[in-house]
């Protein structure tokens, strides 16, 4: 590892990371714990542009996404060659890589193709429910779990980091 000016703890992208990681986490779990269950509960999921609007929402929450997973990634790079985060500087910067391969398959594999599989291209009729939307479905609750449990990891690190008993 590199020496650096920084002690553990010093370096203020302990700080930026901790800061756009618990933003990243609590918007997640807003919208997977409570706008999902309520537009799924409410039986706007089954109205006809639902597809579209949900392609709308995600698209652009997956967009901000990638800008979150960029900015945690390069902050983990540097502070795995310039800093240290204790026992955490081994999975810092896979876990940083881990997110932004989950949010790029969010982005361009899954919400493009649930979005598809919704939409309704006969006004006449109702839109067919798709049989591969169930395993799409478990893909991305998959994915969205071990998003999370990588984002508690970081989060724990940076706050470890960050701790008084650490500097």
């Amino acid at each position: 590892m590199v020496s650096s000016n920084y002690s553990l703890g010093r370096s203020p992208w302990h700080k930026i990371l901790l800061g756009i990681l618990a933003v990243w986490m609590g918007a997640c779990l807003l919208l997977d714990a409570l706008v999902m269950p309520t537009m799924y509960g409410s039986g706007l999921m089954q109205m006809p542009g639902f597809a579209s609007a949900g392609y709308s929402l995600f698209s652009v929450f997956n967009r901000v996404e990638l800008l979150s997973a960029a900015v945690v990634l390069s902050g983990a790079l540097l502070l795995r060659y310039r800093c240290s985060w204790g026992r955490l500087s081994q999975w810092a910067v896979p876990l940083a890589m881990l997110l932004l391969t989950i949010v790029l398959v969010d982005t361009y594999g899954l919400t493009p193709h649930m979005g598809a599989a919704g939409l309704n291209l006969n006004w006449f009729q109702t839109a067919p429910t798709v049989a591969a939307m169930p395993g799409m479905h478990a893909g991305y609750w998959t994915l969205e779990l071990l998003k999370l449990f990588a984002i508690g990891v970081l989060v724990w690190g940076c706050d470890r980091a960050l701790s008084p008993t650490n500097r």
